[in-house]
């Protein structure tokens, strides 16, 4: 009798110790599970960041074309209207010649 009940208590231990193993293993593993899905989260997010980030950069590298394209459209139409500006000038020396020589003649 003796020997059953040190086996008996001897078999708890050990199955309370295994269960003891069994629940700091799956605190354990649930502690890993947690953190891999934390890291999957942060990956997840990581990735979004960078697709934010080259959607951002195609729309500033958009932008500046724009804004080079504007510039040009600014230089032209300085140009056409130094054009006109010196065309309406021409026209009114031709017609200043023009009375002049009217003036001339009579």
């Amino acid at each position: 009798m003796a020997y059953q009940t040190n086996y008996e208590r001897s078999s708890r231990i050990s199955n309370s110790m295994s269960y003891s193993q069994l629940l700091n293993t799956r605190e354990s593993t649930a502690t890993d599970l947690q953190a891999t899905a934390q890291m999957l989260k942060i990956q997840h997010k990581t990735k979004q960041l960078i697709g934010y980030q080259k959607v951002i950069k195609s729309l500033n590298d958009r932008y500046q074309k724009v804004i080079e394209n504007i510039e040009v459209l600014n230089s032209n139409q300085e140009a056409i209207i130094f054009y006109l500006e010196q065309q309406e000038l021409y026209q009114q020396q031709q017609k200043s010649k023009a009375s002049k020589f009217k003036e001339k003649k009579k």
